[in-house]
């Protein structure tokens, strides 16, 4: 199982969707570890655990 943990700061909602997407956007091209900031926002974000198979009797 996978467990992604998140710390997003931003001046507004917009800078915290901002974060996000990007923390979703590295994410999903693999990274497991990130942190970018700038005058209005910020993220950190880390990835632990093993990727399991999915699984077809879970539905």
């Amino acid at each position: 199982m996978l467990e992604l943990s998140i710390t997003i700061t931003g001046k507004t909602t917009s800078d915290l969707e901002y974060s996000l997407d990007e923390v979703k956007r590295l994410v999903s091209k693999g990274f497991l570890l990130g942190r970018d900031s700038n005058d209005s926002a910020g993220f950190c974000f880390s990835v632990t655990g093993e990727e399991e198979e999915e699984n077809d009797d879970d539905a």
